[in-house]
């Protein structure tokens, strides 16, 4: 039971580190899964107890650790977006472009939810999404018709009401990692596997070398 416990806490440290990491530098650091692996693996294989039939258990523990990493690495992720995004929104949001593409956006979906079928560009520039030829034909055109034709005052409360549903939808991004990347690709799984293989490896052995790592 001790070695057991000895591998949550492992995991669990390498897990805080690797979030640490991830905040402060918004490095994706996928090794810390094998670091993960390896501590669970050493922590119960370094056990006094000859056992060896429940070394499921600290592949169990690894994954978990694993599962735990990622989303803190996620977590993480998502919160640096938030903050930029809040500090971008209340830059941007005073150009008229974005509160064109705004109000264009508000078209469009008004069309769709219509049912009438809105042709949207095959390519768009997503580095300069607010521009007219990422909109389908008319839309941009009559959203800074409209645009052009309010005064000063219900552009300044358009704003103010962009800028609410830009971070609320921002918030929601944030608040579900699941929405914003917390899937595994191609390289996770395969580092996944690689990793709970680490942790059989190292688990199974049990040797006296580990035993005196442990004293």
């Amino acid at each position: 039971m001790k070695r057991l416990v000895n591998c949550v806490i492992a995991g669990l440290l390498i897990c805080l580190i690797w979030g640490i990491i991830a905040y402060l530098t918004g490095i994706k650091a996928g090794v810390f899964a094998w670091a993960v692996s390896a501590s669970v693996g050493i922590c119960f294989a370094s056990g006094s107890e000859g056992n060896k039939s429940k070394v499921f258990l600290a592949i169990v523990i690894a994954s978990s650790a694993i599962l735990l990493g990622k989303f803190i690495e996620t977590t993480a992720e998502n919160m640096e977006f938030t903050r930029k995004t809040t500090a971008d929104t209340s830059e941007n949001i005073e150009h008229d472009e974005l509160m064109v593409a705004y109000i264009a956006h508000i078209l469009a979906d008004d069309l769709e939810r219509q049912g009438k079928k809105v042709q949207w560009p095959a390519v768009v520039n997503n580095q300069r999404w607010w521009d007219k030829g990422n909109f389908p034909v008319g839309i941009w055109e009559e959203a800074k018709g409209y645009w052009d034709s309010i005064d000063a005052k219900e552009k300044q409360s358009l704003r103010e009401t962009a800028k609410e549903k830009i971070m609320e939808d921002v918030g929601e991004f944030a608040f579900y990692p699941e929405k914003a990347g917390f899937i595994f690709g191609v390289s996770d799984v395969l580092m996944f596997v690689l990793a709970g293989f680490t942790t059989y490896i190292i688990s199974g052995k049990n040797t006296k070398s580990f035993q005196k790592i442990a004293a």
